[in-house]
């Protein structure tokens, strides 16, 4: 497998899982994700920039068209795989500046037989009961994995409504399994597995404060690629900010680096 080809298996499926949650309006180059409910960077931005070296100037302001007219600040998603290779340089003339940086990680489903146990006890912190880890499927368990999530990514207040609404329409996705984790009959935490074709995108993987450090994350990331292998995936792939404790704990998990994605963003 060339790299080239797994950086873009690990762009098509986090552009497809996103376009769950907005809107994918067609602009030749580029996937274009707008949701004017909800201004995050990480929903509204253009991915999958594959533009020719000529006219990129026009090419661009086409591209920042849907972002302009929504008042929304356009943002772009810069992984090895964009084109040209001078995109970024034109993107910082027209006064983009970094945003912040994410590392895209993979994991190879085919290395190894199951990932690891799940439904054990966490690992570390005091003492508690063994952690269930369930696919949501009723509507109850729906809205519990809403909440958790919530809490979980500490999400402002102003942002509950639309971002609970988001996530309740792409947990009901056929391709989507959401994980529920719950510890003595209290869900602490959640993971969203999306199958596209032979790639599992990790995402979502977050656990309320008081359940940290406990082992939980973990547990919840080895029950998704179970899942993944399950569903006939070879590769999964995930995305989480650079330099952080989460990146630390997904290569002990096994993960290893595939590249760093840049998202710029132009406020003015």
């Amino acid at each position: 497998m060339t790299a080239v080809l797994t950086w873009e298996r690990a762009e098509d499926n986090e552009r497809a899982y996103f376009s769950l949650l907005a809107q994918t309006l067609p602009v030749e180059g580029a996937a274009v994700l707008i949701n004017p409910e909800c201004p995050a960077l990480l929903i509204n931005r253009a991915m999958s920039l594959r533009f020719p070296p000529d006219n990129l100037g026009t090419d661009l302001a086409r591209l920042e068209a849907p972002f302009l007219r929504l008042r929304i600040p356009p943002s772009v998603y810069l992984t090895p795989a964009s084109a040209p290779s001078g995109l970024r340089r034109a993107l910082m003339a027209r006064g983009y500046r970094t945003e912040y940086r994410q590392t895209v990680m993979v994991y190879d489903l085919g290395e190894d037989g199951r990932v690891g146990a799940v439904g054990q006890a966490p690992a570390a912190g005091p003492a508690s009961a063994p952690l269930q880890v369930l696919e949501a499927g009723r509507p109850a368990e729906y809205h519990a994995w809403c909440r958790v999530f919530l809490e979980g990514f500490e999400v402002p207040p102003d942002m509950h409504q639309v971002m609970y609404e988001m996530n309740l329409r792409s947990l009901r996705h056929p391709q989507v399994t959401g994980l529920l984790g719950v510890v003595d009959g209290e869900p602490v935490a959640t993971t969203c597995l999306f199958v596209e074709g032979d790639t599992a995108g990790l995402y979502a993987v977050s656990t309320i404060p008081k359940a940290r450090r406990r082992g939980v994350a973990g547990a919840m990331v080895r029950r998704a690629l179970d899942l993944a292998r399950a569903q006939g995936a070879t590769l999964a792939v995930l995305q989480t900010g650079t330099g952080g404790d989460p990146e630390r704990l997904y290569r002990t998990l096994g993960f290893r680096d595939l590249f760093v994605a840049e998202v710029m963003t132009r406020h003015a």
